[in-house]
């Protein structure tokens, strides 16, 4: 006896396994009387059919599984990619302590030219103060 099974969607959104004998099988089957060999023998058959349909969804689900490990990988990969782009980017920004000592070293600095500035400033308005009174002296 030849089965052939077949498994999916019916219509009704509801998953069926169906097991189809042919039709010469199924008249034969249908026309005889069951003993206890015939029995053993069909139940063989079924269940040596409903075995191989579990191996071929067993297969399908082996390779369902494969194709989502590697559709896993490449995202992953991306993602180390994009990881490793932010981290060298991240590798160029200043860092916070840089930034406090070199605005301090900036600072010193302008205070010091600031220093510079007043006191050349004020030895200047002396000199304009001294020169006023030479002159005045001078010309009297």
């Amino acid at each position: 006896m030849v089965c052939k099974g077949s498994f999916g969607w019916n219509g009704n959104n509801i998953f069926t396994w169906n097991i189809i004998m042919e039709s010469e099988e199924r008249h034969k089957a249908n026309s005889m009387r069951w003993n206890i060999e015939s029995l053993k023998e069909h139940f063989d058959t079924v269940i040596a059919g409903r075995d191989e349909l579990y191996d071929q969804r067993f297969e399908m689900t082996k390779e369902s599984v494969e194709a989502s490990k590697i559709a896993n990988d490449k995202r992953l990969d991306s993602m180390n990619e994009l990881r490793s782009q932010l981290n060298k980017q991240a590798e160029t920004f200043l860092t916070k302590e840089v930034y406090k000592i070199e605005s301090k070293t900036l600072s010193d600095k302008v205070d010091t030219l600031s220093k510079t500035v007043y006191i050349g400033l004020g030895v200047w308005i002396v000199l304009q103060v001294i020169i006023v009174f030479v002159m005045a002296q001078i010309f009297k």
